[in-house]
């Protein structure tokens, strides 16, 4: 990339800096006229010495993120000053939190992310992005390059994430100022040794300049064949800086008002103790709804009957009768594309929904939000929380109080049928069945859906009495609890259930690319 961008002679005809060289495994096997090797650990230069890499670098311990460039070599200094062309080419760490790749450049007693620099950027109000290690080290580039007024070209290993994330877009803002995307490939981190292979890390090449497109970059994705490194497509890194992301899009029109408490849970049947957030009165559910790209869509969403936590937070907004629509499609778009490294920093956006297809397959979608795994959506019955007995009801259940009564009635089982009479009242999911048209696909899965609640029933007594924690004396159970009836006792009819929804599933799949939720 440097090469093709610079010529074959870069490593003759710039100044080179590696300010986060560790032992300077980046740099050597070249070698280089004019180099400068930087690292916060004084040991660090000990060992690339000794093994001797790259002897022609003058070689300093540096603390990249805090120390004033007063401690700069003679030689680097007179380099900006006279504005030399140099280029920046490093590999820092990632992270933030305690969740870093590269502890070792940080150095021991390091506070993570508080820096100087991390000071700097939180001044200048640059949001999240001021945590993220990598990200420190590409705007104390552009401090210096203010600073010196140098055009410098900086080379850098990281996640793809600060150009796509919404945390990132005051940085962006900043940064895309004075620097422009010229070239970037993504390979596997798993070619870094000791590091997983269920992520992508990117290398991209900045040049000064602004650009005219911030908010797309081509890339090339790497991967070996037969030993070497290959181009195997191409990839688009995209943000949302101008344009309405889903997450917000599908709340856009949710009240908040008459605002009152309903237990959190965890899961279908495990309530959360310690939370208090509020949802309005006529919420019919909650989504789980953390981050908007596509790794989170998996780990961090979910439906619930009630207020749903994640993480040890409550994480998501209310469903009501006025964003029920757009959270179904929300809820699709982030559980229907499975997740690779390749694609995992996808962004979503607003749908077209004007698109003529659009509205039958946001139909389907409340097909699919019944019976997904991340489908929580259940009925309780008298559970402690915040002091007092609470009733769940689920709104989401997809039969009539009357056919679960007949149900209760032909086998026998008299709390059931106590409780259509005690919470009695047909469950939003039912009432809108009628005016939803649905594809062939969905219908059969719907079908099935009420047949296994049908054939199931005669064991649902006996469930019941062994796992009252259950709640299957509920009549509007969700699939949540219906499931633990069929892995019990009609386990070779729930895998059937799971192949035909799996090939509904496949087909809701490529409406998230046609109506626009993904790039």
């Amino acid at each position: 990339m440097i090469e093709a961008e610079f010529g074959m002679d870069w490593k003759e005809e710039y100044v080179v800096w590696d300010p986060a060289c560790g032992t300077g495994n980046l740099t050597r096997d070249y070698k280089f006229k004019e180099l400068y090797l930087s690292t916060i650990n004084e040991e660090d230069i000990g060992i690339a010495n000794q093994r001797g890499y790259n002897p022609e670098a003058v070689k300093f311990q540096f603390d990249f993120l805090n120390d004033p460039d007063e401690k700069f070599p003679e030689g680097l200094k007179k380099a900006l000053e006279e504005k030399k062309p140099i280029i920046v080419f490093m590999n820092p760490p990632y992270g933030i939190a305690n969740d870093i790749i590269g502890k070792k450049s940080l150095g021991k007693g390091t506070s993570m992310g508080k820096n100087k620099v991390n000071s700097d950027m939180i001044s200048l109000n640059l949001g999240k992005a001021s945590q993220q290690l990598y990200i420190q080290f590409l705007f104390r580039c552009y401090q210096i390059s203010e600073l010196y007024n140098n055009n410098f070209a900086i080379c850098i290993y990281t996640v793809p994430t600060f150009l796509t994330t919404i945390t990132g877009n005051k940085f962006r803002k900043l940064f895309l100022n004075k620097f422009g995307y010229k070239r970037g490939s993504l390979f596997n981190a798993g070619h870094f040794s000791n590091v997983s292979s269920n992520w992508g890390i990117s290398i991209t090449l900045w040049l000064a300049g602004k650009m005219d497109d911030r908010t797309n970059f081509n890339f090339l994705v790497k991967n070996m064949l037969k030993g070497k490194p290959v181009t195997t497509e191409n990839k688009l890194i995209y943000n949302l800086d101008e344009t309405i992301s889903c997450s917000l899009w599908a709340k856009e029109y949710l009240k908040r008002e008459n605002m009152i408490l309903k237990p959190h849970m965890t899961s279908g049947l495990k309530i959360a103790k310690n939370y208090h957030m509020k949802v309005p009165e006529d919420s019919i559910g909650h989504i789980i709804n953390n981050g908007n790209n596509v790794y989170s869509g998996h780990i961090s969403s979910g439906l619930f009957s009630s207020i749903g936590t994640c993480g040890g937070g409550v994480i998501g907004f209310p469903v009501t009768k006025d964003n029920f629509d757009r959270v179904l499609s929300l809820f699709v778009a982030r559980q229907s594309i499975p997740v690779t490294w390749i694609n995992q920093k996808d962004e979503y956006m607003a749908p077209n929904t004007e698109h003529p297809d659009y509205e039958q397959w946001n139909n389907d979608c409340l097909i699919y939000s019944l019976f997904n795994n991340s489908s929580n959506q259940s009925s309780l019955r008298s559970i402690d929380y915040k002091d007092k007995k609470w009733d769940i009801i689920n709104e989401w259940f997809w039969m009539s109080v009357e056919d679960m009564r007949e149900l209760a009635e032909e086998h026998k089982f008299d709390e059931l049928y106590a409780d259509c009479r005690n919470f009695a009242g047909e469950r939003f999911i039912y009432k809108k069945l009628p005016e939803t048209k649905l594809s062939d696909d969905a219908g059969l899965v719907y079908n099935k859906a009420v047949d296994l609640v049908t054939e199931s029933f005669k064991y649902r007594e006996m469930l019941y009495r062994e796992h009252p924690e259950y709640h299957l004396n509920t009549w509007d159970a969700g699939w949540y609890q219906i499931k633990l009836i069929l892995k019990q006792f009609m386990l070779d009819d729930l895998k059937e259930f799971r192949k035909l929804y799996k090939e509904f599933e496949d087909r809701m799949r490529k409406g998230v690319y046609k109506f626009g939720f993904l790039k």
